[in-house]
């Protein structure tokens, strides 16, 4: 092989070695892009389950119990395991506010968390494995 063979091979082998890097960077950057947005859509849903809670909560202490819509949609969000721990974190949140109130919303939740154990299929088994780690209480 000439001398001349030999600086074109390694010249491939290095621009493939760039274009490689180059894709890796790619590849990096829209990973960043897709991980900020869950973030925010988590924030976002913390936000959305702390307004919902704020307003049944009102309703609580007027001697209510929780509304039916409330229950049902819930039932239909925390089956998704993101929506489910924006939501441990929106009660986390609650029981550091207010720790009497946080208790009383979850004994009336116990409705949906009844809801929520019945999904014992292998798609929904991770939701299961989750509820009862974030309120391991409820069994």
């Amino acid at each position: 092989m000439s001398y001349q063979m030999e600086n074109q091979i390694f010249l491939y082998v290095v621009l493939a070695y760039l274009g490689v890097l180059v894709l890796l960077a790619i590849v990096s950057f829209f990973n960043l892009m897709i991980d900020g947005g869950r973030t925010r859509h988590l924030k976002h849903k913390i936000g959305v389950y702390k307004k919902r809670q704020d307003e049944e909560m009102a309703n609580l202490f007027k001697g209510q119990p929780l509304s039916k819509k409330h229950i049902r949609y819930l039932s239909k969000e925390l089956i998704h395991h993101k929506n489910l721990l924006a939501f441990s974190i929106a009660i986390d949140q609650l029981v550091i506010k207010d720790s009497k109130a946080a208790h009383t919303y979850i004994y009336e939740m116990s409705e949906v968390f009844f809801i929520l154990s019945k999904f014992t299929d292998e798609k929904r088994s991770c939701t299961r494995l989750i509820l009862h780690i974030c309120f391991p209480a409820i069994q």
